[in-house]
């Protein structure tokens, strides 16, 4: 993700995702399958309290943990 998000001009960093992470107010791009490390709180806040990119695999994660209304996802094939 961070090479494509390069691509087309977006300064990226990379951070390791930790127990303790909390990040706020900031705009975050998740791919893969980065969000099975997760708590459901820690997915709900870092999707509630930051603006967040992310690829289908991490949608599917949302869906598969019954987490789509985060994203108000209604219905998914």
């Amino acid at each position: 993700m961070a090479s494509l998000l390069s691509s087309f001009g977006f300064a990226t960093t990379i951070i390791p995702v930790q127990a303790d992470l909390t990040i706020e107010n900031q705009i975050i791009a998740i791919a893969g399958q980065l969000l099975q490390n997760l708590t459901n709180e820690q997915i709900t806040n870092l999707i509630t309290k930051n603006r967040v990119l992310l690829d289908g695999e991490s949608i599917q994660v949302l869906l598969d943990r019954n987490s789509g209304n985060l994203l108000h996802i209604q219905d998914a094939q």
